[in-house]
């Protein structure tokens, strides 16, 4: 296999897509076909996570995007879908007792608010969630480190090494956090590393590893096999068993090692994550990741009469996600991201008023 390097911040990279169709594939197989032993959907939710790190380190620390453009994107990216879909799935949810005979609510009031403040990271520790909106926690997380990220940006004045310190830093406080949780005060995994402030570790490690390869040129100790063999080692830490401190801290370290490395992984692997098959699936990852949740629960009742009607709850949770990615993520996005911001820039008349005047070209 041969390697050659590409570019980070470039165009749009196809086998970053890829990883996303990885990491909603992992979400999907442990959701609807699961397998006994690996836990692949929060394996997947890890994919996830570690992306984002890379992804919101490029853009803040490497790009060095301003604040307000970066609330817009990342607003424009996550919010319309989001909320299409929670005003698609509430009534249901809220009326699934009379409406399906379900023995509880698939949702109530607090689950539909937790969702919509990204606030379902911590609804668990003061009410018991209903399934329909849980899978949301993990949207909560990322909101939230995107905040932190911002914050810390503009604490460091985008200064890379200080950055780079503060959120290795962090992350080994949300790791220990972790630990004391779940071993001192036997909290249950999900009650532990559904958090915020444990779970953004996973975020941050691969944030400052993106930095620490960049600062100090750790590109040439990147062997070319380290993403073969980091992916199905980080899988293998994901049985069911394992303790949470090795799920999300050495599991997450292979992985966020692996998709920094991809840039210099070997072609074979980046071809591979470029199949257009899973590129695809990685474009609409998100709505998926919204859209199957409530096929997901409704799986648990369908199972046992045979796995043909579980391949129909996908295709209905994907036929859902293409609809939501091509009428309701795209459209939004370039609606909210093709709105001129620099135009509306504040000029102080003489009058003491203020205006809104300008009209500066922006650039993406």
């Amino acid at each position: 296999m041969t390697v050659s390097g590409v570019n980070p911040t470039s165009e749009r990279l196809a086998f970053l897509d890829g990883w996303r169709g990885l990491a909603i594939l992992s979400v999907m197989i442990g959701h609807f076909f699961p397998v006994p032993g690996l836990e692949f959907g929060s394996f997947g939710v890890e994919l996830f996570f570690v992306l984002s790190g890379r992804l919101m380190a490029e853009i803040l620390f490497v790009r060095k995007l301003d604040a307000l453009e970066f609330i817009r994107r990342r607003f424009s990216r996550i919010y319309p879908a989001l909320l299409v879909f929670v005003s698609c799935v509430s009534i249901p949810a809220l009326l699934s007792v009379e409406m399906m005979h379900t023995r509880e609510p698939l949702a109530q009031l607090p689950d539909i608010v937790a969702a919509l403040t990204f606030t379902s990271s911590y609804l668990e520790l003061f009410y018991d969630r209903g399934l329909v909106f849980a899978h949301t926690w993990s949207l909560s997380v990322e909101e939230n480190s995107y905040l932190i990220l911002l914050a810390l940006a503009w604490f460091t004045r985008r200064k890379t090494r200080l950055a780079m310190c503060c959120m290795i830093g962090a992350a080994i406080l949300c790791v220990v956090n972790g630990v004391i949780s779940s071993e001192h005060f036997g909290q249950r995994e999900e009650l532990v590393y559904w958090r915020t402030d444990v779970r953004v570790a996973s975020i941050l490690i691969s944030a400052s590893t993106f930095l620490a390869i960049r600062e100090f040129d750790l590109r040439r100790f990147m062997h070319p096999a380290i993403t073969v063999l980091a992916l199905p080692l980080a899988l293998m830490m994901f049985a069911e068993q394992t303790p949470g401190c090795i799920k999300y801290g050495a599991a997450t370290l292979l992985l966020a090692w692996s998709v920094n490395a991809l840039d210099v992984s070997p072609k074979l692997v980046r071809d591979v994550l470029s199949f257009r098959p899973l590129v695809s699936l990685g474009l609409v990852s998100y709505s998926l990741y919204l859209w199957q949740q409530p096929f997901y629960v409704a799986a648990g009742r369908f199972r046992d009469m045979g796995l043909i009607y579980v391949f129909v709850l996908v295709v209905a949770a994907l036929c859902c996600a293409i609809g939501s990615y091509l009428f309701v993520e795209g459209p939004a996005r370039r609606f909210i991201n093709g709105i001129d911001l620099r135009r509306y820039r504040l000029r102080q008349p003489s009058t003491g008023t203020v205006e809104w005047s300008g009209n500066e070209p922006t650039s993406r």
